[in-house]
Parts: structure tokens; C-alpha cells; sequence
């Protein structure tokens, strides 16, 4: 497998597990539970899952203010497709920016 496919492979899969650790994460809010169980399970869209939360509070503030954008199932599409791009390119970034430290400090 390429590099470029595992590297968006890896995007998706954290894009979902961001989007549904995200999701249980409220549900438990809204049911009461613990303040634990609730900060555990935002470690993940906080940390490595950023890019992808960034990006679903962005089509959030956009979204009902076009008639055409409306709707749990569209904005839940909406975000994923959006997302996996932005988690993708965020993830090309660091890898390169890692390789790049890498690579100037072994000449140092």
C-alpha cells in the first residue's frame, strides 16, 4: 500500500473515531454522567483529532444559514467529507515537518 493511501486511510479512521467519541462524549454530558468519562473521551477530537473538530465547529457556524444546508444526516455527510481532506493535510504536514527536524539535526 502507497503511502499516500495509508496516510488517508489513517485520516479516515481518525476522522471517525474524532466524530463519534465527540458525539458520545455529549450524549454522556447530557445524561449527567461523570466529569472523567466526559474528559476522557474529548482527549482524542483535542489532540490528534484536532483537525477534524476544527473543521466540524467550522461547518457548524455555517450551517442553517443557507436554505440548502440543513439537517443531522447532511451535516454529519458534510463533515466527514469535508474533514478526512483537512485531517489528511494536516497529517502530511507533520510527517514532513517531523522528517524535516529529523533530517536537520542529524547534520547538526
Amino acid at each position: 500500500m502507497s503511502t499516500s493511501l495509508r496516510r488517508a486511510v489513517r485520516s479516515l479512521i481518525i476522522t471517525i473515531i474524532t466524530l463519534a467519541s465527540g458525539a458520545a462524549a455529549i450524549v454522556l454530558a447530557d445524561f449527567g454522567r461523570s466529569f472523567w468519562m466526559f474528559a476522557l473521551l474529548l482527549v482524542g477530537p483535542l489532540t490528534i483529532g484536532l483537525p477534524t473538530t476544527l473543521t466540524m465547529l467550522l461547518i457548524a457556524c455555517v450551517w442553517g444559514k443557507l436554505p440548502w444546508l440543513h439537517g443531522l444526516g447532511t451535516f454529519v455527510i458534510c463533515v466527514t467529507l469535508c474533514a478526512v481532506p483537512v485531517q489528511t493535510l494536516s497529517d502530511h504536514c507533520v510527517s514532513r515537518m517531523i522528517r524535516l527536524r529529523l533530517q536537520n539535526n542529524r547534520f547538526a
